[in-house]
């Protein structure tokens, strides 16, 4: 009986040795799992705060070239408005002379 009893107490020895030991593999597994999450989602949002800079430096590029391009339209309205002006007063000089 002694026997018997001694080898159920080592058959649980052994099941509670490998339920450690499975214990151990799952918890490894959900550490990794875990952690490859966490990596993916710092990646994740490393990416969306990257996106968002190169987004508002565009944005930024794109309301300077905007004022730009409006500056030198109003440059050129300008420019033709000063041609225009000069070529009224060369016609008006140029009749002023046949006139005389």
């Amino acid at each position: 009986r002694l026997r018997g009893f001694a080898r159920q107490l080592g058959q649980l020895f052994d099941g509670a040795e490998r339920a450690a030991a499975a214990a151990r593999h799952w918890e490894a597994q959900w550490t990794a799992s875990f952690r490859h999450v966490l990596e993916q989602r710092q990646d994740h949002d490393y990416a969306s705060v990257s996106y968002e800079v190169e987004l508002r430096d565009l944005r930024q590029a794109l309301a300077a070239s905007e004022a730009r391009a409006a500056e030198l339209a109003r440059e050129a309205q300008g420019l033709r408005e000063a041609a225009r002006a000069g070529a009224e007063g060369a016609q008006r000089r140029e009749a002023e002379h046949r006139a005389a």
